[in-house]
């Protein structure tokens, strides 16, 4: 079995008198007077908010972990790295009778839509996705499914089947992050011995949604960020990539001469097969033959360090992407490696980790990949791995969180032999037998168990952010203006706004201990969420707003996360004292002295009459 690792002016003093005592009487105030001082605090709000947040996209912290975390798991430490780690987003998967319908659950959403892509013969249910006995439970099973799609070209609905159904888990537009460790603990699907699932934990750009093709068309896995035209296939890539460095004009709040992209980083895939997806890739006529050693110079080979039981994968080099434009089709090129897994991996929870470190920080280092299974190093490579082969780099994307298992012809199914017409692949059915793995009947109903999804960031490390639409790297309203390419033809909607309660119950042991109002209908709390509030609340501390500047002339000021928390407490203690002090001041001035109105007062007799 093998493993693939991819402040207002002061106002003087009253002066003291002698002999007489003053009587202040209350006089109109101008209709200009009251206004301004609510103008004035309200105006500081901002700024205070700003100096209590993360600006610039930074590290928000707290805000997506699972309450269900135990404590020692919310900082760590990984040898080998001198920093401080903390946890920045985890779910358990504890609370039994989840489900991850659209709108229902605000870390993930599982797909219920056809697979088209990579000779698919699944079809993605929401249905096979649930959390049972304390973990989550992706089922993939060899069961008749049919379906209406819409055809595109010919404008109408059609019935399509299959026979096998399946479940993919994404973050997309809920959950992203760029740099950190990603760790999951999880049970393999199938058997180590037996080809035909295929198993994935892996991450991709947000520009993408996975299995949307319009939205992946041009933009994955695009990690590159020049303008080189000194050769035809690098003027080329400057037209296969749907946003690069040659671009000049901004739009959807894209930086100028920036190269963007949807790239893909796979933790792991089981063949069941560890391997980044990166564009631009290597062209026909220097591609390695699959099956065979690369000649020296033909791939891939700066900086590339192998762990214990790993090799080169020689088996994928990638992909070519065809697209029916003149000069638009490119090569999707696979930097992998192949580790041994064993029985046990099949069996028993193992920890499988990605270590993310972009490249340009404060000390301009270089970026890494690296992958390990059980705290064993597997593969790693560097900035300079893909920079001195095609100049591409370490993604710098936010890039979101994907749990599936698909099963697909071109993914462990034996090669089509003679006498084999290769024309069907049900494992039910004798007649396909010649086309499938021996005994993969025998795999139904076949269970990914995942225990736990933790990721973690560096402290101070400024290329830890969190966010799927990030100052530098912005997606929202490109998303926003493109939104038909991130939905089906048929959906009127891209995501549903998640739903807080409305579930039916009995009791509140039916709404996780929330309320079960009048004995019908959940409602939950400020810490959960979803129809029966078995969902913890999730959210970003600061959320990155490209139009904010047309609303406020003053920039978020970048100040250290703690200094900033300081700042909000002082600031807004400062602006209810300045509040305070003024209405004083105010108050006084709405008095006059009767002195100065031409009144005497006698001043009174101490004899007695």
């Amino acid at each position: 079995m093998v493993a693939q690792a991819s402040c207002p002016g002061r106002a003087g003093p009253t002066p003291a008198t002698s002999n007489s005592f003053r009587r202040r009487r209350r006089v109109q105030s101008s209709s200009s007077q009251r206004p301004w001082s609510s103008l004035a605090f309200m105006g500081l709000l901002p700024y205070l908010a700003w100096l209590g947040s993360s600006g610039g996209g930074g590290v928000a912290r707290a805000s997506w972990i699972d309450p269900d975390t135990l404590p020692e798991h919310r900082t760590k430490d990984f040898e080998g790295d001198d920093r401080q780690f903390d946890l920045v987003f985890s779910d358990e998967f504890d609370r039994d009778g989840r489900t991850f319908n659209d709108g229902r659950d605000p870390r993930w959403m599982a797909m219920n839509k056809n697979d088209y892509t990579n000779a698919a013969l699944q079809f993605y249910s929401h249905d096979m996705c649930e959390t049972r006995d304390g973990a989550l439970v992706i089922t993939t099973n060899n069961t008749d499914v049919e379906f209406q799609y819409y055809d595109t070209p010919h404008k109408k609905y059609k019935s399509m089947a299959k026979t096998y159904v399946s479940g993919m888990m994404q973050s997309w537009d809920k959950f992203c992050f760029t740099g950190g460790i990603v760790e999951i603990r999880a049970i393999l699907p199938g058997r180590p011995d037996v080809g035909g699932l295929w198993p994935a934990m892996w991450l991709m750009g947000n520009l993408a949604r996975a299995t949307y093709t319009a939205s992946s068309d041009f933009t994955w896995p695009w990690s590159y960020n020049k303008c080189n035209r000194t050769t035809d296939e690098q003027a080329d890539w400057q037209r296969q990539q749907e946003i690069s460095a040659c671009d000049a004009s901004v739009h959807y709040g894209f930086h100028p001469n920036t190269g963007r992209g949807a790239p893909e980083i796979d933790l792991l895939e089981t063949m069941a097969g560890t391997k980044p997806g990166v564009a631009p890739g290597t062209s026909i006529e220097e591609r390695p033959t699959e099956g065979r050693v690369p000649r020296p110079g033909t791939w891939y080979e700066e900086d590339i360090h192998y762990g214990k039981n790993s090799t080169l994968n020689k088996w994928f080099y990638g992909v070519l992407l065809e697209h029916d434009l003149p000069g638009k089709s490119y090569y999707a090129d696979a930097v992998s490696s192949n580790h041994v897994l064993s029985e046990t991996h099949f069996e028993d929870l193992h920890t499988y980790r990605l270590d993310w470190q972009p490249g340009g920080g404060d000390d301009s280092s270089k970026g890494y990949l690296r992958w390990y299974v059980d705290d064993e190093l597997l593969y790693g490579i560097s900035d300079d791995t893909l920079e001195s082969f095609h100049g591409s780099q370490i993604p710098l994307e936010p890039m979101y969180l994907l749990l599936n298992t698909a099963v697909s012809t071109t993914w462990g199914f034996p090669d089509c032999h003679t006498g084999c017409a290769c024309d069907c692949f049900d494992a039910r059915d004798p007649a396909c037998a010649c086309a499938v793995a021996p005994g993969f009947d025998g795999v139904f109903p076949a269970e990914f168990v995942v225990d736990s999804v933790r990721v973690y960031q560096a402290l101070n490390d400024t290329t830890h952010t969190l966010g799927c639409d990030t100052e530098q790297y912005p997606t929202k309203d490109f998303i926003k203006a493109n939104h038909d390419l991130y939905k089906s033809p048929d959906d009127d909607h891209v995501m549903l706004s998640v739903q807080s309660g409305g579930g039916s119950c009995r009791t509140s042991d039916d709404c996780n201990d929330n309320e079960c109002y009048e004995g019908k209908r959940c409602r939950c709390s400020d810490m959960w969420t979803g129809p029966r509030c078995l969902a913890a609340t999730a959210s970003y501390d600061y959320v990155y707003d490209a139009h904010a500047h047309d609303r406020w002339p003053m920039q978020p000021p970048l100040v250290p996360t703690t200094l900033k928390r300081l700042l909000a407490v002082l600031g807004a203690t400062f602006a209810v004292t300045l509040l305070m002090r003024y209405n004083h001041r105010q108050k006084r001035r709405l008095y006059v002295s009767l002195d100065n109105a031409g009144l005497t007062i006698p001043a009174p007799s101490l004899t007695s009459q």
